[in-house]
């Protein structure tokens, strides 16, 4: 994977009416969006760099120019190489 991608791991557990998945992003120092839930919203995200070497601030429902996209997170690393990162996050369809 290269900075900017994306993986998504299995089926998204449903609780109620809140949905919760696991996908796997790629993530170095310059500002990208991901889309992660098309038609809904996303209630809460968070991350964690399973290469250990860094951080990442993550916006919910924003996109890439900073303005609200539904559905998508704007994530920002701290790092100038590539790092992965696990992104567990709740959304509502």
């Amino acid at each position: 994977m290269a900075a900017g991608d994306i993986n998504s791991y299995g089926t998204p557990v449903v609780m109620g009416n809140v949905w919760r998945a696991i996908a796997s992003i790629e993530v170095d120092d310059t500002h990208r969006a991901y889309d992660l839930v098309p038609k809904g919203t996303i209630v809460s995200a968070s991350v964690s760099d399973t290469d250990g070497a860094g951080s990442a601030e993550v916006d919910i429902n924003e996109n890439a120019a900073g303005t609200t996209d539904n559905g998508s997170i704007a994530v920002n690393g701290n790092h100038v190489t590539v790092n992965t990162y696990n992104v567990d996050y709740t959304f509502i369809m």
